[in-house]
């Protein structure tokens, strides 16, 4: 439903229910298990972002000053960390966030910060057993559940230019600022960005940072209207931040909101996936393959990754039934989970691979069913960084994926590991794999260390440190 009255009626206004949420209204899962909905949507929000949006625009930022000039916001306290995210749901962005905030922890008063607690608007872990809130606990940092407060007339007045429940999270959000008073706030995806960082904007936070994970939001069917104005409103303020963890998603981010590129950062991914040692690894295989009924000798293909249609499900199973025609002894194991779990099962079915393709569930040890396999695959059509790919090579699996956002950036061989997205293609840059012991070689010898020199976790900490720096605490002795 609509915010308050006085909205502006142009056809960007950002109070009307964006079309891509009243299709999921009435189509519900259906709609995301159409292959021709991501393209459809990305057409659409290209189209529209480039019309003319400037009173939507203006309007909202109109919105900011007057609730900043009529209500007043919170005195920060230096040090103070304040992470938001939707829920802790498995996926990449969660999985940063959780080591970006026990880092952050970890580093302390040393390094000026003296407190983090992360948000979100759900304790869902989608199944899992509360794996990273169990993390996070164990870091002593604070989680929370946001829930509706009183907050000043002047922020529901500014929520009120946001369609109804992004109004509704900024009023939550808002009224999480007026309690914790934090010197930094930092929001994880987009529409928790915005709605963040327009909250946090008005509050007065001096270092207010907004973290893309993928490449923008009109590549993907969540797209709304209001995205780009409002992205636009908060980028053009001093105090604002916003990063993603590829090159590919600054870019592309970029240039959807027609910025410069280096007014966006770039902090890469942190990985602090330990590697198993050699009898845990060569147990851990073993152990897998057994209960899996996976032959010592035959070679096992596997990934891991959200059964999504971004992630191209299905192409991967039609990929794995073309490798499957070269190597007959061949088996095939995905972990994740996502309303794409049975259409993939009746892929398999199809493709005669129901006693050979093994859907493995969320919860399953991702470390330990690495050790299990001989070579990673992935075919996503759009990613930012993905990490199940770094993981996959600090494990020493050679890899195999699509060139598609900040992939390439994050593979060890760069173009030689990226195949075209076609079933056969996939297969037959397998079968080259296979067929070349110097590159197998390398994946376990120069795999770990790439992802060690470029993508570790105390870089990545020190980098968003950096970024944090106007809202730390002066730095503690020793």
């Amino acid at each position: 439903s609509c915010g308050g009255a006085g909205a502006p009626a142009d056809r960007g206004a950002m109070t009307r229910p964006a079309l891509p949420a009243r299709l999921r209204t009435v189509l519900g899962r259906r709609l995301i298990r159409l292959p021709a909905v991501g393209a459809a949507i990305a057409a659409v929000a290209t189209v529209w972002d480039r019309l003319p949006g400037t009173r939507t625009e203006r309007a909202l930022a109109a919105a900011l000053d007057t609730a900043r000039a009529t209500a007043a916001g919170i005195d920060p306290l230096p040090g103070r960390v304040l992470m938001f995210n939707a829920s802790l749901v498995p996926g990449g962005a969660e999985r940063q966030l959780v080591h970006t905030a026990v880092g952050l922890a970890r580093r302390g008063a040393a390094h000026g910060v003296e407190r983090v607690v992360v948000a979100l608007d759900s304790p869902s872990e989608g199944g899992r057993p509360g794996v990273l809130t169990a993390e996070l606990a164990d870091a002593a940092v604070a989680v929370e559940v946001l829930a509706e407060a009183e907050v000043p007339e002047a922020v529901r007045r500014l929520s009120a230019r946001l369609p109804g429940e992004a109004a509704a999270r900024l009023r939550r959000m808002a009224a999480a600022i007026l309690r914790h008073r934090p010197a930094v706030v930092h929001a994880w995806q987009d529409s928790t960005a915005i709605c963040a960082g327009l909250a946090a904007a008005w509050a007065g936070v001096p270092c207010i940072v907004l973290s893309g994970r993928n490449v923008s939001p009109r590549n993907f069917v969540f797209w709304t209207p209001w995205m780009r104005p409002a992205f636009r409103v908060l980028i053009a303020r001093p105090e604002v931040r916003l990063i993603n963890n590829s090159a590919a998603g600054a870019h592309d981010y970029a240039d959807w909101l027609g910025v410069a590129t280096d007014r966006i950062g770039v902090v890469r991914n942190g990985i602090a996936l330990a590697p198993l040692d050699p009898a845990t690894a060569a147990t851990a295989r073993q152990r897998l393959r057994a209960r899996l009924g996976v032959p010592a000798e035959a070679r096992l293909i596997g990934s891991v990754f959200r059964f999504y249609p971004e992630k191209r499900p299905l192409l991967w199973v039609a990929a794995a039934a073309a490798y499957a025609a070269r190597d007959p002894g061949a088996r095939f194991a995905v972990i994740g989970w996502g309303p794409f779990a049975e259409p993939m099962r009746q892929a398999a079915r199809k493709a005669g691979l129901a006693d050979r393709l093994h859907l493995l569930p969320a919860e399953t040890n991702v470390a330990e069913a690495l050790a299990a396999m001989d070579a990673f695959l992935l075919t996503s059509a759009r990613e930012g960084t993905p990490n199940v790919v770094l993981e996959a090579q600090a494990a020493g699996l050679p890899v195999i994926a699509t060139a598609a956002g900040g992939t390439e950036e994050a593979l060890r061989e760069g173009p030689a590991a990226l195949a075209d997205p076609t079933p056969a293609a996939r297969a037959q840059a397998l079968a080259a794999l296979f067929a070349d012991p110097d590159r197998l070689a390398a994946a376990r010898a120069l795999g770990p260390r790439f992802v060690a020199e470029r993508y570790g976790l105390e870089r990545m900490l020190d980098e968003t440190l950096a970024v944090y720096a106007p809202g730390l605490a002066p730095r503690a002795a020793g």
